[in-house]
């Protein structure tokens, strides 16, 4: 009986073999780094709650929450994102040698592509809240984020910069803190202050009004966003003021009567969902003073649906009722054929800009020319 035995390696060739079983085992160990670091940076990680920074004394709140998930808003955004897409293809397509326009199409989305590019970039969760100001009669801001993707590597990345650059952090807008890896935003340190407490805060303070609180949990879940507003600390005076100074080319129509009425409010909430790209469904209520001020309310919003009816400037098709009930008045619009007229008044307010930025460089080369004009008549005569 023989017996074989695999010849030992020559000496020469053992170095050889125990680096390339080194350098397979770093590069294993480089890959496997590599990909956690990847996924670290990539997973949301411990998040808190956005609503978590609204509190008794908050005056008013919106919330979002999921938007990149639903599918009613999924459908719109990618509706109108292709379409501008579309238009800038065609808009370029004539700048284009014809041999290369296969690019142009090569680089347009698919709707699946969109609704993917949605759910991985827009935030999960938000939620924004104003506050009163101890030192002033403008109500301030502070919100709240969760983001779906990169929150750790954006805090490490917020607070390195911080660090490196404290100096010229000092001109930031506001006030930047993380809670676990939600980013939290306040107007002024103190608002800062007041809206980090909430975070840890097990329940609200005793004696402390919670109408706001009672707005927030009234939520209906299908709505997309939600907004929430209680009349205190001059709250509604405020919001008249803006409302006063909106743009002409709002797409709607708000009357100053209606904002001159916002102070006889208590409280109001509004709720939109999202059904689809071609139907929106808003409800909006309103709590007035007494039964008196609910009736003006109920006029003026049955106004505001009347005058908001489809037109040449007015795309939308909207559907609507008004009812009363005591002090409350609450008003319901459905929305059909959204994503055709978000197009078109898209459509519109770009040839309204590109209009007003011919008639500036209009104005700008008659100004030239007045000035050239002046510069010549003060020109001494030459002599002969």
């Amino acid at each position: 009986m023989t017996t074989s035995t695999t010849p030992p390696l020559p000496r020469r060739k053992q170095p050889l073999l125990n680096c390339a079983i080194g350098c397979g085992a770093v590069l294993i160990v480089l890959i496997v780094a590599i990909t956690g670091l990847y996924f670290w940076a990539v997973s949301p990680g411990a998040q808190i709650p956005t609503q978590r920074v609204l509190g008794p004394e908050s005056l008013a709140f919106l919330r979002i929450e999921k938007i990149g998930y639903d599918e009613g808003f999924q459908s719109l955004a990618a509706e109108i994102l292709l379409d501008i897409q579309d238009t800038e293809i065609q808009r370029t397509a004539r700048q284009v040698p014809f041999y290369l326009q296969w690019l142009n199409q090569a680089q347009r989305s698919t709707p699946a592509e969109v609704i993917r590019n949605l759910e991985r970039d827009l935030p999960t969760d938000i939620t924004l809240t104003v506050e009163a100001a101890p030192d002033s009669q403008t109500p301030v801001v502070a919100a709240a984020v969760n983001l779906s993707r990169y929150p750790r590597l954006l805090r490490w990345t917020f607070y390195w910069i911080a660090g490196q650059f404290s100096s010229e952090m000092q001109d930031f807008p506001g006030k930047v803190e993380f809670v676990e890896n939600t980013a939290v935003w306040a107007q002024t340190p103190e608002t800062m202050r007041i809206v980090l407490d909430r975070t840890v805060q097990v329940s609200p303070k005793a004696g402390a009004s919670t109408q706001i609180l009672q707005l927030l949990q009234s939520a209906d879940p299908r709505w997309d966003l939600y907004l929430a507003a209680e009349n205190r600390e001059g709250l509604m005076q405020e919001a008249a003021r803006l409302l006063q100074q909106l743009p002409e080319d709002f797409p709607l129509d708000v009357s100053p009567a209606l904002a001159d009425q916002l102070p006889s409010l208590e409280s109001f909430w509004l709720g939109v969902d999202i059904a689809s790209k071609e139907l929106v469904e808003v409800q909006w209520e309103v709590t007035a003073k007494s039964e008196l001020e609910a009736r003006k309310w109920a006029a003026l919003i049955q106004e505001f649906a009347r005058i908001n009816q489809p037109g040449p400037d007015n795309p939308l098709r909207m559907e609507s009722s008004v009812l009363r009930e005591g002090s409350r008045v609450s008003l319901q619009l459905r929305f059909s054929e959204v994503a055709t007229a978000v197009v078109q008044l898209a459509a519109q307010a770009q040839a309204k800009a590109e209009e007003r930025a011919r008639e500036r460089k209009r104005e700008r080369e008659q100004q030239r020319e007045r000035q050239r004009q002046l510069e010549r008549e003060d020109q001494p005569p030459s002599k002969p």
